[in-house]
């Protein structure tokens, strides 16, 4: 459990899972290749869908006075907690398809999360006793700087 934090300590980090970025961007590329050659636009449709989905899976995590916010490089989705709905921060591991169902932005019963994979991730604990876990390398960094009111 974390206690009273600085309430001028400010964390910024860029989240992304690169090898699911880098999937989506060359099967966007190979999909528009095959529709020139083809010559059928479908295909070309499907893969420029596929390349415009890169930035809602590239997010940026500010945590400072004001609490945890988390949104992808266009804004949404996004996902908000306050300082004053924070009881405690922690780091911990996280598996999560056994917990969550796969990646991305996962919602179930008492419990938020933006899942980019197995490992690490900074766990909120609301003062309402649900949860929003974050997964990220050094958690503990974003710890230090959760504004922790409870």
């Amino acid at each position: 459990m974390s206690d009273a934090r600085d309430e001028t300590s400010v964390f910024v980090k860029r989240l992304s899972n690169t090898g699911v970025n880098v999937a989506l961007l060359a099967a966007g590329v190979i999909l528009v290749l095959v529709a020139v050659v083809v010559g059928n636009w479908i295909p070309a449709l499907i893969g420029a869908l596929l390349v415009l989905t890169i930035p809602l899976l590239i997010w940026t995590v500010r945590i400072d006075s004001t609490g945890v916010h988390a949104s992808s490089l266009v804004r949404f989705p996004s996902l908000n907690v306050s300082a004053d709905e924070i009881d405690s921060a922690e780091s911990f591991e996280i598996a999560s398809v056994a917990k969550y169902g796969g990646i991305g932005l996962r919602h179930r019963p008492g419990s938020s999360g933006l899942i980019l994979g197995t490992g690490p991730a900074l766990r909120v604990v609301k003062q309402n006793g649900k949860d929003v876990v974050i997964s990220m390398s050094n958690p503990e960094q974003a710890v230090g700087a959760v504004p922790v009111r409870g």
